[in-house]
C-alpha cells in the first residue's frame, strides 16, 4: 500500500492473495506477466510466475522478526492478527523457525548476488529504516525508479508531503511490508 500511495500505481504479487484483495490491494488480482502492474511482490527471486523483471526493490527485514511475522501470519489466518503468543510454545515453532531462517538466508544471498551481478537495476533497503522514516526511504525508492527510467511520479513532492503527514502503523492498518520487482 505504501508503494501504491507513493507512486499512484497499483502493485501486484505472484500470489493472488484474496485477503489482500479484500483489504484494498486491487493489483493483487492481476496476473504478474500481463503488465497491468508496475511492481510485483515476491518472497523468492527465481519464480516462474514472476514476469521478466526490469529491476528489483529488495527489502531486508531482521531475520528473527521476519520469521516471527511469518509464523504469526500463518497461524493467525491473516496478515496482522495474532491469536496468542502461546503459538511459540508449539513444537512446530522451532523446526519452522529454522526453516524460515534458512529460507531468509537463501533469499538474501540470491538478492545480493543479483545486486553484485549488476545485470539488473537493484535497490536494497531495510524494513527497520522504512519503519523509522518511511518518507526518506520512499524518496530513495522514487529516486531509484526514476533514475532507472522505470516510472516518473508526476506529483512526487505532493505525495511525499502527504506521506510525511501520515503516522504509519506497520501492523497493516496503513501499509504492509513490500518486496517488489519492477
Amino acid at each position: 500500500m505504501l508503494l501504491e500511495k507513493t507512486t499512484g500505481i497499483y502493485t501486484g504479487s505472484i500470489y493472488t492473495d484474496k485477503q489482500l484483495v479484500a483489504g484494498g490491494f486491487i493489483g493483487e488480482r492481476t496476473v504478474p506477466k500481463n503488465g497491468e502492474t508496475l511492481f510485483q511482490k515476491a518472497h523468492v527471486m527465481k519464480e516462474r510466475r514472476m514476469p521478466d523483471p526490469k529491476g528489483f526493490l529488495f527489502m531486508i527485514r531482521n531475520p528473527f522478526d521476519a520469521s516471527v511475522a511469518e509464523w504469526k501470519r500463518r497461524h493467525g489466518q491473516n496478515h496482522s492478527a495474532v491469536k496468542s503468543e502461546k503459538i511459540f510454545e508449539e513444537k512446530e515453532w522451532n523446526e519452522t523457525a529454522k526453516n524460515m531462517l534458512k529460507n531468509w538466508k537463501e533469499l538474501a544471498e540470491e538478492a545480493i548476488e543479483i545486486g553484485k551481478n549488476g545485470s539488473l537495476p537493484f535497490h536494497l533497503f531495510f524494513f527497520e529504516d522504512l519503519k523509522a522514516n518511511s518518507t526518506k526511504e520512499m524518496e530513495k525508492i522514487l529516486d531509484f525508479i526514476e533514475q532507472e527510467k522505470v516510472y516518473f511520479v508526476p506529483d512526487r513532492e505532493k505525495r511525499l508531503r502527504c506521506l510525511q503527514k501520515v503516522r504509519l502503523n506497520f501492523v497493516g492498518k496503513v501499509t504492509n511490508k513490500l518486496v517488489s520487482s519492477i
